[in-house]
């Protein structure tokens, strides 16, 4: 994704801003390492998560995944 690491949350300054209860202005972001996605939670009290398991830091994203953020879901 062009302009990684790209920030999610409720703030319009955001590349992905969500709407909605438990989001957090800087909620999580996700970027590209070494050809490999992450995600990272940004310390959201809500929490980030991923395959629904919380994450509190670097989570790893594989095919077919899914990231919860408040209401969310993504599917990489």
């Amino acid at each position: 994704m062009p302009g990684s690491p790209t920030r999610i949350g409720r703030d319009p300054e955001n590349r992905i801003a969500l709407e909605g209860g438990g989001v957090s202005p800087m909620h999580a972001q996700l970027e590209q390492r070494t050809g490999e996605w992450w995600s990272t939670g940004l310390g959201s009290t809500s929490g980030s998560y991923v395959n629904d398991e919380r994450i509190t830091g670097d989570s790893r994203l594989g095919n077919g995944d899914r990231i919860q953020i408040g209401r969310t879901i993504f599917k990489l």
